[in-house]
């Protein structure tokens, strides 16, 4: 018996969507391309160590110490400490 939705359709597989194993059949799988940023991750993390490098040599070489007596330098605008005993003025 047909279905009443089928009314002139002798067999309700026929007008339904053909089988996917006809000789007409083109396949369209497209592999995925998940491996090909490994390059820009490597640059990235060498950069990043690159600038850890740079960042911790000058660090080590012009860092001081606000307790380090060489900390107020020659000409950097602070005023040098006044000595007793020195013959200056007395604050």
């Amino acid at each position: 018996m047909v279905p009443a939705f089928y009314p002139f359709a002798p067999d309700p597989v026929s007008i339904t969507f053909p089988a996917m194993s006809e000789p007409n059949h083109i396949d369209r799988y497209v592999p995925a391309d998940t491996n090909g940023g490994w390059g820009v991750a490597a640059g990235v993390i060498a950069f990043t160590i690159l600038c850890i490098i740079t960042v911790t040599y000058i660090h080590k070489q012009t860092y001081k110490h606000p307790t380090d007596v060489t900390w107020h330098g020659k000409g950097s605008g602070d005023a040098e400490p006044a000595r007793l005993g020195t013959g200056g003025p007395a604050h």
